[in-house]
């Protein structure tokens, strides 16, 4: 896997968080947080080789993995309601698991654009 990333390419703001969230830490382009209620998120903007500006969002409980009304709340609360983040399921061959209950969300901040899937109905 040939990766290559260009650390602190984007200053990046943390969203102001709910009482119920604390910062764990935090940098001008990465934050670790964890929630009352046991929710784990990472969250880190790169330039990838594409050349492109993607925020990388990881989140995690201790013993279970998050349910999907939790991924679209922590969507909406780090990257915000009108986003657009995608899930990828790479190859097995390029599987990176440091965490057996960790998914993860990624955003382009420069124009990435995937096909309006509701065209059949189908989303």
């Amino acid at each position: 896997m040939n990766i290559k990333v260009k650390p602190q390419t984007v200053n990046w703001k943390p969203p102001k968080l709910p009482p119920n969230w604390r910062t764990i830490d935090e940098t001008s382009s990465a934050g670790c947080y964890r929630s009352r209620n046991g929710l784990a998120v990472m969250i880190s903007c790169c330039r990838y080789e594409d050349g492109k500006n993607w925020i990388h969002l990881s989140i995690s409980r201790r013993k279970s993995y998050p349910t999907w009304d939790e991924q679209v709340h922590i969507k909406e609360l780090f990257l915000g309601k009108e986003s657009k983040a995608i899930q990828v399921f790479p190859p097995r061959s390029q599987w990176v698991n440091d965490h057996p209950y960790c998914l993860h969300l990624w955003e382009c901040l420069d124009g990435f654009e995937l096909p309006d899937f509701r065209i059949l109905g189908t989303i």
